[in-house]
């Protein structure tokens, strides 16, 4: 089975972060072979023009077409339809808009890109600056969802011959939950390592999990945070105020998956 992403769409508003995400996604879109969809929500003919001329500058650097599309509406409605219409497999957007439609692509608004999207969704800060990951965080709780997300951490990793970082954490400090989600986590790193990718753990219990997930981030300098978008539940990792946190404030990409877009089984896992 072919796993790679196929057609990326870029939500745009001409901000920093969205010309961070439009960099990405285009580098993608190079590495997977996939196609790119931009869209401008609720665009003026100013907007319109520059992201034709966006559009007209990837095609003479890359030779890929781009489709474009100008819907009027909510935002974060238009770009999930969006997705599903044109056949997307990722989205890739910013995070804090400065102009345009800033409104929508901060607070709660990009949360609900993340929780209503049919597909996975990258978010980043216009702090980003790689054009690879080269290391990935990943957080491992003691839930079954917890889990799926390792299909998309092997293919994201071996694209890019990444290391990948696990982290064993809940918001619990009992011995039961430490002795669960450490053997979830050390079944992460051989099934990883059966698979050629280089991998290591470590763990952090009873406290916030999207910050100790952050903070792990910034030890080991990952470049990119995968995680299950409604799922970590007996951690409360990405629900509410955790989910906000991680997506509005983290300094590293974050990938995230809803437990029922995966669909590529891992053999022995």
């Amino acid at each position: 089975m072919d796993e790679s992403f196929k057609h990326i769409l870029i939500p745009f508003d001409n901000s920093e972060s969205a010309r961070v995400a439009l960099r990405t996604a285009v580098n993608l879109a190079q590495v997977f072979d996939a196609r790119l969809t931009l869209v401008v929500v609720n665009a003026d003919d100013d907007m319109e023009r520059k992201a034709k001329k966006i559009i007209e500058k990837i095609h003479r650097r890359t030779n890929k077409e781009v489709l474009y599309l100008r819907p009027s509406g909510r935002v974060f409605v238009e770009v999930v339809d969006a997705a599903k219409a044109v056949g997307a497999d990722l989205i890739i957007m910013g995070t804090h808009g400065t102009n345009g439609v800033q409104d929508f692509f901060i607070g709660s608004n990009a949360y609900r890109v993340v929780s209503t999207s049919p597909i996975p969704v990258m978010t980043m800060r216009d702090s980003f600056e790689k054009n690879k990951f080269d290391r990935i965080v990943i957080p491992m709780d003691d839930s079954s969802e917890s889990r799926q997300k390792m299909p998309m951490v092997k293919q994201v990793a071996n694209y890019f011959n990444s290391k990948v970082y696990v982290l064993a954490t809940s918001k619990w400090d009992d011995a039961d939950v430490r002795k669960r989600v450490i053997r979830y986590s050390e079944q992460a790193v051989e099934m990883l390592e059966e698979n050629e990718i280089e991998a290591e753990m470590s763990s952090a219990f009873g406290g916030n999990i999207a910050n100790s997930t952050m903070d792990y981030a910034d030890e080991v300098k990952a470049d990119l945070i995968i995680a299950m978008s409604e799922t970590e539940p007996s951690a409360g990792f990405f629900m509410g105020a955790n989910a906000q946190r991680l997506v509005n404030r983290c300094e590293v990409p974050v990938l995230t998956v809803h437990a029922k877009q995966v669909v590529i089984g891992v053999p022995g896992y």
